[in-house]
């Protein structure tokens, strides 16, 4: 599964871009747990001790992660993690192309996974999460999916390395109806969408403005999205190498309890989760 866990605060956690952090951080391990997944692509959890938090919480049911507090310049550290029931190893990419704010502040980029599957193969898992903009580029403007754009041709190019089964699971600030450009991009490249596979065209999405969590954020003007994808390469599917069996939109639920008395989801976005068999 992937979930973008929403859990970016800065200056000692007085400013969140997603509220109630910790609150959603301390129900964020039983969620995961409730999903029982195998593998986990976690996008923005940017501080050590949340991490390790997540870490304690969960050793016995993912004794494995990766993870790499990398970052340039100033800003807070990359917030990517993978969680994994089998040993996984991993590199970190920054990406070389951001909005000029996030070449400073932000260090977004993707982290490459092999986890070790079935009777000792590997599989390729890139978790990702390209730009939402910045603080003065929309998310959708023209300069906004160019910098993505070449941000996803980083990402292909480490993926079409790989020689093992290879998926693509992450934030990618783009999908149908948004940034769609980016979005086709991925598939253009001879990937699949887990969710599109299985689902007639639809409206649900992973990043709604109506959300109790985003209701008041820097983006609260944009449209619902479905923006958090997992992808197949499809010589995997065409070969047998994966059969894909579901994928669902998860973490939909106002669960956690907040100091206002009321119930909020456990992150800004929803998860997506996917099951499918792999065959070595």
């Amino acid at each position: 599964m992937t979930l973008n866990a929403g859990l970016l605060s800065v200056l000692g956690g007085r400013v969140e871009f997603a509220p109630f952090v910790a609150e959603r951080l301390a129900a964020l391990p039983a969620e995961l747990r409730r999903l029982d997944a195998d593998i986990v692509a976690l996008q923005e959890v940017y501080r050590q001790d949340d991490r390790e938090f997540i870490l304690a919480e969960l050793r016995d049911v993912f004794p494995h992660a990766v993870y790499r507090r990398n970052r340039r310049n100033l800003g807070i550290e990359n917030g990517l993690m993978t969680l994994s029931k089998t040993p996984v190893a991993g590199s970190l990419a920054l990406f070389r192309d951001a909005a000029i704010d996030e070449r400073f502040l932000d260090n977004k980029g993707v982290l490459s996974c092999r986890i070790e599957v079935g009777g000792g193969g590997g599989l390729i898992l890139l978790n990702l999460h390209t730009t939402a903009g910045s603080l003065l580029l929309h998310p959708e403007a023209p300069k906004a999916n160019r910098i993505r754009s070449r941000q996803i041709g980083q990402i292909l190019s480490l993926a079409a390395a790989e020689g093992a089964v290879t998926m693509i699971a992450g934030d990618l600030n783009a999908g149908p109806g948004v940034s769609e450009e980016n979005f086709r991009q991925v598939l253009e490249a001879g990937y699949e969408s887990a969710y599109d596979l299985l689902h007639a065209p639809d409206q649900v999405y992973t990043w709604d403005p109506a959300n109790r969590l985003n209701r008041n954020g820097p983006h609260r003007s944009s449209p619902p999205q479905r923006i958090d994808h997992v992808f197949i390469r499809k010589s995997d599917l065409v070969r047998g190498r994966i059969r894909l069996l579901s994928s669902v939109i998860c973490c939909q639920e106002e669960s956690v309890s907040t100091p206002l008395g009321e119930k909020v989801t456990v992150s800004d976005h929803f998860g997506l989760q996917v099951d499918l068999e792999w065959y070595e």
